[in-house]
């Protein structure tokens, strides 16, 4: 199913890049990729994991996006871009 939203998500990443973020919240997660590499390294190197949601307003509409991965909120915004 993923395969199938994807050019949806795309899509509507490209117009948030355009828009403001309005809202940003993060909260820590588990992706089950970045658990298992976290396995590969030593104890002391394992590195959080983050889910960001941003409301970002473009043209008067507003797209909600999750963001999933190593970066806090502050810098999940950059991701879309």
């Amino acid at each position: 199913m993923a395969d199938s939203v994807l050019p949806v998500y795309l899509h509507l990443r490209r117009l948030a890049a355009q828009g403001e973020v309005i809202v940003g919240d993060g909260t820590g997660g588990k992706i089950l990729a970045c658990l298992k590499e976290n396995h590969q390294l030593a104890a002391a190197e394992w590195r959080g994991l983050q889910t960001s949601g941003l409301v970002i307003e473009v043209g008067g509409r507003r797209i909600a996006l999750h963001v999933s991965g190593r970066r806090h909120t502050g810098e999940a915004n950059h991701k879309i871009r």
